[in-house]
């Protein structure tokens, strides 16, 4: 439930952040590669994470990297800034999914919080 809950963390903060990058007329395609782009980062991520004995902060590093490399070719954009699309988004999601504590209680339905 957890890693459900850092995808989703991670995606309602990376979109917005990558909107704010591109025109409006380019904006709408932008956001469908990015959520692309991030469901695969995010699956190669866990995957490197769970099965070898890689640090997550060089994951994430890699995870950047590979990012801004995919925002790059699919979204036509210079290098310049998709590497500083990358970091920026990057680093806001990893820093609010590694450090910001998340009460999973808190996601409960409201009959389960009234029947206790």
């Amino acid at each position: 439930m957890n890693l459900a809950i850092n995808f989703f963390l991670t995606i309602f903060i990376e979109l917005p952040i990558i909107a704010l990058f591109f025109k409006r007329k380019k904006r709408k395609q932008a956001l469908f590669m990015a959520l692309l782009i991030n469901v695969i980062s995010w699956a190669v991520a866990h995957i490197l994470f769970f099965t070898t004995d890689i640090n997550i902060y060089y994951v994430a590093i890699l995870m950047a990297a590979g990012e801004a490399i995919a925002f790059h070719h699919l979204l036509a954009c210079k290098w310049g800034k998709a590497i500083i699309m990358a970091i920026i988004v990057n680093a806001c999601s990893f820093a609010v999914t590694q450090f910001v504590p998340i009460d999973l209680d808190s996601f409960k339905s409201r009959q389960e919080t009234i029947n206790r």
